[in-house]
């Protein structure tokens, strides 16, 4: 009997080994259990003999957890929504150390000394009576009945029981094996390596990542000299270092891995992930979900992105596409319907799954028992084609049957819970899978790579233990919050106190000792530039590992690197855009180009574009198109000074009113309830800034809308700027009394442009001075819309009455002093970018700035020219 089911696997994999060594076609397999299983067993002989343990029906893990959550949920404490579940963990936990540890219920009533020991107590006695009265027990309390049924002879006990592995026995295994050793079992143990340590030794690495390295360059080395030795890498918390580990051990045990990712690896990674996050399942979540009423517009990009559904290899193109317009639209939510309808041009075949799967949730069950749903779920799933039409990898197989006990657990929930809806139902089996951790079985000759735990009497070769700085080992207390923290202390339960920690750890790292016949204990010296002491549990430990075994090639990208030649590149820019090409892009073509034109080329010549982020509701962009919207009626309508005065505040409101509502029409007639709602408030909101905006527009003085999002065409005035081809549309232009011409442009952010952009020979702003130079204007201006500052900010010729409104005269000290010379510098600056765009320019710019963030970074890359944040090169 093992302590846990890792080393069970291991020993029957060795004896299986070595019966097929010694030349046996065929052997008796060995009895090797669990602890788990080993009571699971007894249990099956005490059905079998009509026992009391029998008698019960033995809850699985999953079964308990979801009995706690109801309990949690149903008791008289003030519980936080979704904080049932956790503290429900947390209270099977504390209800597993109280029957480990012989804790009594009256016990634990007496000694609850805080609000939570005390609702605990009071959880326990539910959980008990529960239990009882539906004939139930679970793997911590039919220890006790097991008892019962050895005392009274009910149960056939093995002549010879060995343990393997167990660096800690509680009180109740010690009972159960007192029991059975009084009816007549052996009972033997092996606590060590039989021929103990040989060679232990201690080292100090550089940081975390070079001990990881050093240990993997020691186990190449080891395995060079024997491929048949079993060797192992202890990492205590494998769990939060999986990635940085297992990149450090593969660079040098298999440094192909990047290249052939269904490869068998040398190395056998022992930390399981929750099943949940395995590819394979969460598009089976996904799809479940996606058949719910609303789904997520992410998640139905998960979907269309996936090779787990079929046809994807065919409609891959079209469901890109599909998935970046999804992406634009209003709204974070469609229905499947929604969703088929989509589809239907650029993926039928997905499209016609979409429909089969929306006709299924449409005719099935509201309501059905956990083992319903389970079935409903996988016609779903095989509606769908999951998990798709090619062929599945090992680790796959492997995922695709995990899934499958998943289900089958989920069936099983019928004994707790009655019928249920579909959202309750999905979300059983979520956390089922989350619960679950999967690890693929691996080459059980390579290498292990495991935690401390794990390793615990397991025989090795060779072993190495990383990470025993002084802050790991002894590890930190953390005792249970629901059992007093007096009564853990008292019975010695491990993670009482720092005393109690410690011993358990001087055990375990005696079992450590032994586990191997060459040992090696390392801890690293640096966490960033934080310097780390080795655990003071190592001082008796003596000599060094200077001189381990390592093996001493370079990786693979320091070998690349060392041996490659600089390759001298003939300048190759890019071309010139051909004569009469049809460009994408306004005004932003310049801006860029005046910024980075390494983004503008991007951007503009080979048609780059961020992926859109589906938002819930409507987003800055679409909310500036609906405030672009109202103003466009409103003024087309009251084109003067004269009529917007002539209008009294009920019809204002009222011409508003029609402008907002055809403005939101389409999010008005949503199908989602949530973007209607929110439709709803966006119209209040943009007749409260409107109408501030308005306020402003009836204090100034004459005006006609003499424009309102109209076209704008480049002369034989800007040449350059013309052969670009730029689609171009004016907010607005209005003529002052004295005829003279002012452009507006709305702006509904929060920040507008600096002022400063619109002059110099790279303008950073020139959307204003291409429209003023192009219609002939006097005056340009920004009004900002933003909630809380609705103002203007613009440069004119004369000076015209409105705030925010700067004579040109005021720009003497740059060297201009009237209008005619700062539109002269504007063509020579617009014409300049034009031409330079035009060229193929690919430079960085002096100061890109915003323009290489995100996801522009990784299109241009600055930082292999040297720049950061914005900085020259």
């Amino acid at each position: 009997m093992t302590a846990n089911d890792r080393l069970a696997r291991s020993i029957t994999l060795a004896w299986n080994r070595r019966e097929h060594s010694a030349g046996r076609l065929a052997w008796r397999t060995p009895a090797v259990l669990s602890w788990r299983a080993f009571i699971e067993a007894l249990c099956a002989r005490s059905l079998a003999s009509g026992g009391r343990a029998g008698g019960r029906v033995l809850l699985a893990e999953h079964q308990a957890r979801l009995l706690w959550q109801r309990i949690v949920a149903a008791g008289d404490g003030d519980v936080l929504p979704g904080a049932a579940a956790p503290l429900a963990e947390l209270a099977a936990q504390a209800w597993r150390l109280a029957q480990d540890w012989r804790i009594g219920e009256a016990e634990m009533q007496a000694t609850a000394d805080s609000e939570a020991s005390r609702a605990f107590a009071g959880w326990a006695a539910d959980y008990r009576q529960h239990c009882e009265a539906s004939g139930w027990t679970d793997s911590a309390s039919v220890c006790a009945l097991l008892q019962a049924d050895l005392r009274a002879g009910a149960i056939d006990v093995p002549r010879q029981l060995h343990l393997a592995g167990f660096a800690d026995r509680t009180p109740l295994q010690e009972d159960l094996l007192r029991s059975l050793v009084a009816s007549g079992c052996t009972v033997s143990e092996e606590v060590a390596h039989p021929h103990g340590a040989r060679d232990v030794r201690k080292l100090r690495c550089r940081d975390a990542q070079a001990e990881a390295g050093q240990a993997a360059r020691w186990a190449r080395a080891l395995r060079e000299r024997d491929t048949d030795a079993a060797i192992g890498i202890v990492v205590p918390d494998l769990a939060q270092r999986i990635g940085t580990v297992r990149r450090a051990v593969l660079d040098v045990l298999a440094p192909e891995w990047r290249l052939d990712i269904d490869r068998p690896l040398p190395v056998n990674f022992s930390y399981g992930q929750p099943l949940a996050s395995v590819g394979l399942v969460r598009i089976a979540l996904a799809a479940l979900r996606a058949s719910t009423d609303q789904i997520d517009i992410q998640l139905a990009g998960l979907l269309l992105a996936s090779r787990y559904l079929p046809g994807y290899g065919e409609e891959a193109s079209g469901r890109v596409r599909v998935d970046l317009v999804l992406r634009r639209r209003a709204g974070a939510t469609l229905s499947i319907p929604e969703l088929a309808e989509a589809c239907t041009g650029e993926a039928p075949g997905i499209a016609a799954r979409f429909v089969a799967v929306a006709s299924l949730a449409a005719q099935g069950p509201r309501r059905q028992p956990p083992s319903g749903w389970a079935a409903s779920f996988r016609i779903v799933l095989e509606t769908l084609g999951w998990p798709g039409d090619r062929a599945l990898s090992s680790d796959e197989h492997q995922a695709a049957n995990a899934w499958q006990e998943a289900l089958d657990r989920l069936r099983s929930c019928d004994v707790i819970l009655g019928a249920v809806d579909r959202e309750t139902a999905l979300g059983l089996v979520s956390g089922l899978a989350q619960a679950q951790l999967f690890q693929p079985a691996g080459d059980p000759a390579a290498v292990q790579v495991l935690g401390l735990m794990e390793a615990v009497g397991q025989r090795f070769d060779a072993l190495w233990v990383c990470g025993m700085t002084s802050q790991a080992w002894p590890p930190a207390v953390r005792s249970n919050p629901l059992l007093s923290l007096r009564l853990q202390r008292e019975r010695r339960l491990p993670d009482s106190s720092p005393a109690l920690a410690r011993e358990r750890a001087e055990r375990l790292l005696r079992w450590l000792e032994t586990g191997a016949g060459r040992v090696v204990f390392s801890s690293p010296e640096f966490a960033g530039d934080e310097p780390l002491a080795p655990s003071p549990l190592l001082e008796r430990i003596p000599g060094s590992a200077d001189d381990l075994p390592a093996w001493p090639e370079p990786l693979w990208i320091d070998r690349m690197l060392a041996t490659g030649q600089l390759e001298q590149l003939a300048p190759d820019p890019p071309p010139p855009v051909s004569p009469g090409a049809r460009l994408r892009g306004g005004a932003a073509l310049l801006e860029q180009e005046a910024r980075c034109p390494a983004r503008a080329f991007v951007q503009f010549r080979l048609g780059a574009r961020e992926m859109p982020l589906p938002t819930a509701g409507l987003d800055a962009a679409m909310r500036g198109k609906i405030t672009h919207g109202i103003l466009e009626a409103f003024f087309r309508e009251t084109d003067s000074h004269a009529a917007l005065r002539a209008l009294d505040p009920d019809a204002q409101r009222h011409r508003l009113d029609v402008a907002a509502n055809a403005a939101l029409a389409k999010f008005k007639a949503s199908t989602d309830p949530l973007l209607r709602r929110i439709a709803d408030r966006e119209h209040e909101r943009q007749l409260r800034l409107v109408g501030e905006f308005l306020r402003l527009e009836r204090e100034r003085s004459g005006f006609r809308v003499r424009a309102i999002e109209s076209p704008l065409a480049a002369g034989k005035g800007l040449p350059s700027v013309a052969r670009l081809q730029l689609r171009l549309q004016v907010d607005r232009i209005d003529e002052m009394p004295d005829g003279r011409l002012l452009v507006i442009d709305y702006k509904t952010s929060r920040q507008l442009p600096p002022a400063a952009g619109w002059r110099g020979f790279r303008p950073r702003a020139p959307q204003l001075p291409l429209y003023a130079t192009l219609a002939d204007a006097d005056g340009i201006a920004f009004v900002q819309l933003a909630a809380g500052n609705v103002s203007w900010r613009g440069l004119v010729d004369v000076d015209w009455a409105g705030a925010g409104l700067k004579s040109v005269g005021d720009l003497k000290k740059e060297g201009i002093s009237t209008w005619s010379a700062l539109r002269e510098q504007w063509s020579q600056a617009l014409e300049s970018l034009a031409k330079e765009f035009l060229a193929g320019c690919f430079d960085l710019g002096s100061q890109p700035g915003d323009a290489v963030r995100g996801e522009w970074v990784m299109a241009i890359r600055p930082q292999d020219a040297g720049m950061t944040d914005g900085e020259a090169p």
